[in-house]
């Protein structure tokens, strides 16, 4: 009987030990900590990156840890400029949402996102954000929207 506990005693100790593997894979509110740049817009009419490239040479994400943001956006004619405003990441439901300071008001712009990589993510609007980024960045989107970034540095 002393045997046969002995074996069981470890036996349980084999499958605790194998069950508490440490995880330290980061969380995705983690990885989206950094600076990334837009390669890439779709919308429901396709490919729509050569029509950004054609109105601005860049715009950046910048996430802090403490749940900030900076979008930097550089037009190609007329003045750069900042949006700022706080994020929440819902890791369950893969979803981003920034909430954009713009004239005093708060406007939410609601994503789903993909992470292809640690270093590229894929975040699709719904139609109402789509609306809002017409209006913030005075493009023409349709419909559902997929912009596509990659981590700086």
């Amino acid at each position: 009987m002393r045997k046969l506990t002995s074996i069981l005693f470890l036996a349980l100790i084999a499958f605790v030990g194998t069950g508490c593997d440490s995880n330290d894979d980061p969380s995705d509110a983690d990885l989206f900590v950094g600076t990334w740049a837009l390669t890439g817009v779709s919308d429901a009419s396709g490919d729509r990156l050569a029509d950004f490239g054609a109105g601005f040479s860049s715009i950046t994400l910048t996430n802090t840890a403490d749940g900030n943001f900076t979008i930097n956006v550089t037009p190609r004619q007329g003045q750069p400029m900042a949006i700022t405003g706080t994020y929440v990441v819902v890791e369950n439901g893969e979803t981003i949402t920034l909430r954009a300071s713009v004239g005093g008001q708060t406007i939410p712009l609601n994503f789903t996102y993909d992470f292809t990589s640690d270093t590229v993510v894929a975040l699709t609007s719904d139609t109402t954000t789509a609306v809002l980024l017409n209006n913030l960045f005075g493009t023409t989107l349709q419909g559902q929207v997929t912009m596509t970034v990659t981590k700086a540095g």
